[in-house]
């Protein structure tokens, strides 16, 4: 649905009171999966991005129907549709779609993480200066630049690609070997971090809690490969103290 709708054009969008783009492809792929959802699994609760909590929290489906919603408004080709089954604030499921190249992301809780069918694992970098990272979260607009300036000039580059999803995606595919973000969404992170732990990564906010709450906003999170966790996160640690 939303690659077809990208390509056609014909895309309305407009501006949430957060300033945050919003489309309506974004809530008609919520209302197909929220629909689907209710149908096969109607004693469960649905949070989206677009409709809010509907039903229980203790078993409950969390959406991301487009992230990457700025791309997809100025035609850059790179976006998701993320999907986590959370037990009593815990992920279990996660599904991430590559809109774009129609590539499948999946993990479950304690069997692995895999891109189709392949199995997936971290970065084996042991090296800080040769890892490369993502610059994820509203990182560009908040405080967060100049660390990211600084980490960037001591690593083999930053990179900001504008979906959080896929870039966690990437770092469990040991495409990247890390991902530093300013705060987000729950939704944003709920099946990505579930994705690098399945495939054997590190993923943990700020305040030392390497569990999201449930449906809250999270502060500055690391996740990165073993090797080089502990060095991204004492950097970006020791900034977000300043």
């Amino acid at each position: 649905m939303a690659r077809r709708r990208f390509y056609s054009g014909k895309v309305h969008a407009s501006r949430k009171d957060n300033n945050e783009w919003v489309t309506d492809v974004d809530r008609e792929v919520e209302e197909f999966i929220t629909e689907r959802l209710q149908y096969y699994f109607p004693d469960h609760g649905v949070l989206g991005e677009e409709g809010g909590q509907q039903g229980g929290t203790d078993f409950c489906w969390v959406i991301d129907p487009l992230d990457g919603t700025t791309n997809f408004v100025h035609r850059f080709a790179h976006c998701a549709v993320s999907l986590a089954y959370c037990e009593r604030g815990r992920s279990k499921i996660a599904v991430i779609c590559d809109v774009m190249t129609d590539t499948l992301y999946t993990a479950i809780n304690g069997g692995g993480a895999y891109k189709e069918d392949q199995r997936l694992r971290v970065s084996p970098e042991v090296d800080f200066r040769n890892a490369m990272f993502i610059a994820s979260g509203q990182v560009a607009d908040g405080d967060l630049w100049p660390l990211m300036v600084d980490l960037s000039g001591r690593t083999d580059g930053m990179r900001k690609t504008g979906s959080s999803v896929l870039d966690l995606a990437w770092l469990a595919a040991g495409d990247v070997d890390a991902v530093v973000s300013g705060p987000i969404n729950y939704w944003d992170v709920a099946a990505g971090s579930l994705l690098v732990r399945e495939a054997g990564g590190f993923i943990s906010d700020v305040n030392d809690n390497t569990d999201f709450k449930f449906g809250e906003r999270t502060p500055c999170f690391v996740a990165a490969a073993p090797k080089v966790f502990t060095r991204f996160f004492s950097e970006t640690k020791k900034f977000c103290k300043k």
